[in-house]
């Protein structure tokens, strides 16, 4: 159990929590107006389009040229919180007979909003949306949402290398006063000495494997140089 525990579940949940973190950070530079992103993104408030949108959705809206009736769409509102209602009517200005005008509802509303929705100020047409995510991405956009976005993805960075390095400082000093691992030897061909003066003697070299990595090489002449 506590193998399963160190080498499958905890590798797991680290890459999982990074994961959702990542998405929600990605999430939350969709939804900056400043930002040049082809989808923004917003999270649902209220239980006025439900169920088609639940509380607390999160909506990926994405600007079109044109949009018609039956299109759920988010729009700009005077109290400066963008309104994602569906369009259940268009028409033109009377004062201008030529501007379009599109009159919006909720789908749990019992009547349509008072004001008309003038084109500019429609961000999208909703493409589509996720349930339940908009109350966590609503969490990181406060001040201290986006702190914790940044200091928990961090945290665990850091103690997950931690343990990493923990682990192998056990490992190393677990083999202290040992024979410092497994000595392997390698008798390589016969070779010129490379320091030797004038004629070159033939010599017979050995490698020496600790652990799998070269340690040294040792010369050795054989009792019979030519």
């Amino acid at each position: 159990m506590h193998y399963l525990y160190k080498i499958r579940i905890v590798p797991i949940l680290y890459a999982t929590v990074i994961t959702f973190m990542l998405l929600l950070a990605l999430l939350a530079l969709a939804g900056n107006a400043q930002l040049p992103m082809p989808l923004r993104v917003f999270s649902v408030q209220s239980g006025s389009m439900a169920p088609a949108i639940p509380t607390g959705s999160v909506v990926f809206v994405q600007a079109r040229e044109e949009y018609n009736v039956g299109d759920v769409i988010t729009f700009n509102s005077p109290t400066a919180v963008p309104i994602t209602h569906r369009i259940e009517d268009s028409f033109l200005d009377e004062d201008t007979g030529s501007q379009l005008l599109y009159r919006t509802k909720g789908d749990a509303n019992d009547a349509a909003d008072a004001d008309p929705v003038r084109p500019a100020s429609i961000i999208g047409r909703t493409v589509w949306h996720i349930p339940l995510l908009g109350y966590a991405l609503g969490s990181v956009q406060s001040e201290l949402g986006l702190m914790l976005l940044i200091v928990i993805p961090a945290t665990l960075i850091i103690y997950h290398e931690a343990q990493t390095l923990l682990a192998e400082l056990k490992k190393q000093w677990a083999n202290r006063g040992t024979n410092h691992g497994t000595i392997h030897f390698r008798t390589a061909a016969n070779l010129r000495h490379p320091a030797a003066n004038g004629p070159l003697p033939l010599l017979r070299t050995h490698e020496v494997y600790r652990n799998g990595k070269r340690d040294r090489m040792i010369y050795k002449f054989p009792a019979n140089n030519q």
